[in-house]
């Protein structure tokens, strides 16, 4: 089975995990049959959120604009996201009904079942080094803030 080759890049204006009004950007790029790279993006606005919760939300509007089976690289600097994908703790809330260990409640569930429902059909890998997005896309959060 061949698969397509993404890439979602994660930025938001968040710093730590203290809610605050805050923004973020996804932007989903993979090239074409024709080797031309082809991105597409969303943004999202919050009046209180946490960090977690807006990368989630963001990551999950990216996902769902896929509609093929593909290889994804998420890139994020979102550590909590990062390692909950790349320490398999999603396969175990699930099967923990959505709770971490030892029953406690899992905060933000509902975006993390969504989360792992869209990236079921996929394979997936993380990042969360520089990229040339960043810069153009940390403007864009910026200036849809001030507004």
């Amino acid at each position: 089975m061949e698969f397509f080759n993404v890439t979602i890049y994660i930025e938001t204006s968040m710093k730590g995990p203290r809610p605050a009004r805050a923004a973020g950007e996804w932007l989903v790029e993979f090239v074409t049959g024709s080797k031309i790279p082809v991105t597409r993006s969303g943004m999202v606005i919050k009046e209180k959120t946490s960090e977690n919760a807006l990368v989630l939300e963001l990551l999950r509007d990216a996902l769902s604009i896929l509609t093929k089976t593909c290889s994804i690289r998420i890139n994020t600097r979102c550590g909590h996201v990062l390692q909950a994908v790349e320490n398999g703790w999603l396969k175990q809330w699930k099967k923990n009904g959505w709770a971490k260990a030892g029953g406690k409640e899992l905060s933000n569930a509902g975006l993390w079942k969504e989360v792992s429902e869209l990236m079921e059909r996929h394979l997936i890998e993380t990042d969360s080094g520089w990229h040339e997005y960043q810069d153009v896309m940390l403007r864009e959060i910026k200036r849809k803030l001030e507004k």
